[in-house]
């Protein structure tokens, strides 16, 4: 697939999520808030020092009363699709990952009122889910199948707490090689690089955990304008070949109002499937749909 390629189908497909998703999330109800799309836009100076567009859509949805499919004595279990989409011109970090997550939401039981409820302050979930992973340039794909455990906190921590989510993982899969790969003279340099030492055609076994801590302070009620930081952090230990991987991402923002921000960042590392160990930095422009 030629860059020109590879582009226009980024393009097209960018297009086709906005078109096609939001009838499923912008109704005015609580989808509004348990179903986001959040886009962004913006420049970054890149590994090779070079200045390039980067864009990057997450959709995933949250934690709502309307997600529960299964309701369990003690708990609760629900699916959800999630896709993230990571890209740029030039050498920027790129990256697609596509998946179906489950979550087995476990809590204790309290009594309120004589009435025996779910107690609300803090939950156990565990997340499987399965979806593959590749770059933009689809030159291969890696297959997975994930599961995990993370606390989440609720009742009993103050609100600027509630951002901290942490969480551990075990992931395996097979990396699979494409038949015709692309041609593309920039693919192994800067920011496109793949440093990772998962072979083609072969298992993937890895361990992951992850923390993102995203405190806010808002100034207007009225327009939601405040200020932010945020700082995620991912780290990979792949058994087979006995490697750490890593991601790091600092955020400071500048929110300008209800679910729009301009976010100035420094990224060290791209995630997978690249595992590139560059760094990146820039200013774009965030809206949650």
């Amino acid at each position: 697939m030629s860059r020109q390629n590879s582009i226009t189908f980024t393009t097209v497909l960018i297009i086709t999520m906005i078109v096609l998703l939001p009838p499923s999330v912008v109704a005015q109800d609580d989808d509004l808030i348990s179903a986001p799309i959040t886009i962004s836009l913006g420049t970054v100076r890149t590994e090779l020092e070079q200045i390039a567009v980067q864009y990057a859509i997450n959709y995933a949805k949250t934690f709502s009363e309307k997600d529960l499919n299964t309701a369990l004595e003690e708990g609760s279990l629900f699916f959800t699709p999630e896709i993230n989409l990571e890209g740029g011109e030039k050498d920027a970090f790129n990256s697609v990952n596509a998946k179906i997550t489950g979550s087995l939401l476990l809590f204790t039981k309290t009594t309120v009122s004589g009435v025996e409820t779910p107690n609300s302050k803090f939950f156990h979930s565990i997340p499987f889910s399965a979806g593959i992973e590749t770059s933009n340039r689809f030159d291969n794909y890696n297959f997975l199948v994930e599961a995990g455990y993370v606390p989440w906190f609720q009742g009993w921590m103050p609100q600027f707490w509630k951002t901290l989510f942490l969480g551990a993982f075990i992931q395996g899969g097979y990396k699979a090689s494409v038949n015709d790969p692309p041609i593309d003279s920039d693919a192994s340099r800067g920011g496109n690089k793949d440093d990772s030492s998962e072979t083609l055609d072969s298992g993937l076994w890895r361990l992951k955990g992850r923390g993102t801590f995203s405190p806010t302070i808002i100034i207007d009620q009225k327009t939601g304008a405040g200020l932010g930081v945020e700082g995620a952090g991912d780290i990979w230990y792949d058994i087979l070949n006995a490697e750490i991987y890593h991601s790091v991402t600092a955020t400071f923002r500048v929110i300008i109002g209800q679910n729009r921000s301009i976010d100035f960042f420094y990224q060290n590392g791209s995630g997978a499937p690249n595992f590139n160990e560059g760094d990146q930095f820039g200013v774009k422009l965030k809206i949650v749909l």
